[in-house]
């Protein structure tokens, strides 16, 4: 039997899995690592925390299934967008990574997103500069740590950084450079005029190469570290959205891939961007080998997906745990669910914002805040706690409103995610959406999507069609209950309308100050 190895860099683990030619996962392991916030706002990581997970995963993996180095065909990695990893002309990191759900770069990412509104780039970026996106984050170093931008020779994506490591290349590809923003959705190529414009050398940017194709192969010193055989292929990958979907078998329009983890994210794949930027609604490109995409001949051969994104799904769930429950890990999840079971559909009408750290789609307020209305004496903390996941499923169908108004086709529902596991989350999400839910079987999309994509490269499949059809499986389908839809209906519409109420009485925080 050979095997292809998919590793997903997630924002709190790594995850990987072994996929043998026949399309079965035949082990998987998961290592994690801290996020750490040195000051307000601020979120950081070590790269070097995911060099170690990687190193131990893969070795686990080959553990598990007592085979040979020389077994693996190839693999490909993917992981979480927009952070950015710094490092001199050596390839020495300079600092820690800046993280996604950094909030410090509030003021530059407004002056990224308006001078790059003012060329009229937006549109061909595929949508605006939100805090915690690279190009803000660049911008941020340059003005706050001068030292460090002097010696800045190199600017990678988490996922690029750890092919770095396994193979000592340079490279980017269009999934995650698209999520920058800083890539031309035709050409998918670096856009020279939009880093140009925020006076940032394009030298920055690896050598752009294709999600589907090889970037290097295992080095001697990352074959030691990890137990691969020296000289194995390493894809270039992609975004953990785009590998995500491939994983959940979305290559064509039609559906939608529904994420309920750490935040919220809706991607839908699309023939043509679908952009509506004040909203965030933006588009990535998809990491679709030449041939997979249905696309017209001028478009970016690859393909494209919408996507749609909330901050505060599983962190909202999270943080009550914490709060309210005082039980950490899943023990703590698992009550706080079960507590919320008891509680009627409608939270006995408390209504939850989970705007805990501001929000994205499609409001698209850094200084947004969580909210809990309609608190009485007889509320208990079951009420308070079906009212947070009621909330999380209400934001999400806001997130999706952009996406339907836009046209995207959104006929079937993929659901995946840790949160989206409990049969309570799932209920309550198809009533509040009024769709069938389809859950994926796998637990790691993101890294089985880029197995398949190295084991097309190898010649497992003959396309990823074939491959999906193959290896990605669904449960049974998640019915909307018709009471439980019609109570949310009304929520909803109330729901919608408390933030444009309250939206001025909300703190400013960490500088986010609104237009």
């Amino acid at each position: 039997m050979r095997y292809v190895l998919g590793i997903d860099l997630g924002t709190a683990s790594l995850k990987a899995v072994l996929l043998g030619e026949d399309g079965a996962i035949a082990a998987g392991a998961t290592r994690d690592y801290a996020m750490h916030s040195p000051q307000p706002g601020w979120a950081e990581q070590d790269p070097e925390d995911w060099w170690r997970a990687c190193c131990a995963a893969t070795q686990a993996l080959l553990a598990q299934v007592a085979v040979g180095p020389e077994h693996v065909s190839a693999l490909a990695v993917c992981g979480q967008m927009h952070g950015t990893v710094l490092l001199d002309a050596a390839g020495t990191l300079l600092r820690p990574a800046i993280a996604w759900p950094d909030t410090r770069t509030v003021a530059e990412a407004a002056e990224a997103h308006a001078t790059l509104a003012a060329r009229g780039l937006l549109a061909r970026l595929g949508g605006g500069v939100s805090p915690g996106f690279m190009l803000a984050s660049l911008l941020w170093c340059r003005a706050h740590e001068p030292a460090v931008w002097q010696r800045v020779a190199h600017s990678l994506l988490p996922k690029d950084w750890l092919r770095y490591r396994l193979t000592g290349v340079l490279a980017g590809e269009p999934s995650d450079g698209s999520g920058i923003p800083a890539v031309d959705l035709d050409s998918g190529q670096w856009s020279v005029e939009a880093l140009g414009a925020l006076d940032l050398p394009a030298a920055l940017m690896p050598p752009m190469g294709e999600s589907a194709a090889p970037a290097g192969t295992v080095h001697e010193a990352a074959a030691a570290a990890t137990g691969l055989q020296l000289g194995t292929p390493v894809l270039c990958g992609g975004s953990d959205q785009a590998m995500a979907a491939i994983g959940a078998g979305l290559l064509h329009p039609g559906s939608l891939l529904l994420s309920i983890s750490t935040g919220g994210q809706l991607v839908a794949p699309v023939s043509s961007p679908a952009i509506q930027i004040e909203r965030g609604l933006r588009t990535i490109c998809h990491a679709l080998p030449a041939g997979t995409a249905k696309v017209a001949p001028s478009r970016f051969s690859g393909g494209y997906l919408a996507h749609s994104a909330t901050l505060s799904a599983g962190l909202t769930v999270h943080w009550l745990r914490d709060t309210l429950f005082q039980a950490a890990g899943a023990e703590g999840d698992a009550r706080l669910l079960a507590e919320a079971a008891q509680a009627p559909a409608g939270a006995g009408g408390l209504l939850f914002l989970p705007y805990l750290a501001g929000e994205r789609s499609p409001i698209m307020d850094p200084a947004a805040s969580g909210v809990l209305l309609g608190l009485r004496l007889e509320h208990e903390r079951a009420h308070i706690a079906r009212a947070a996941l009621e909330g999380i499923a209400f934001s999400l169908r806001h997130a999706l409103e952009p996406l339907r108004e836009a046209g995207v086709e959104t006929h079937r529902v993929v659901l995946v995610g840790g949160l989206a596991r409990s049969p309570l989350v799932r209920r309550i999400v198809a009533g509040v959406v009024r769709q069938p839910l389809l859950p994926l079987a796998s637990a790691e999309q993101s890294a089985l999507g880029s197995a398949l994509l190295a084991a097309v490269h190898v010649g497992f499949f003959t396309s990823l069609d074939e491959a999906c059809g193959v290896a990605v499986h669904y449960e049974a389908p998640v019915e909307p209950v018709s009471a439980d839809a019609a109570r949310y209906e009304q929520l909803y519409a109330q729901y919608r309308g408390v933030y444009p109420l309250l939206r001025e009485t909300m703190p400013f925080v960490q500088g986010a100050a609104r237009k």
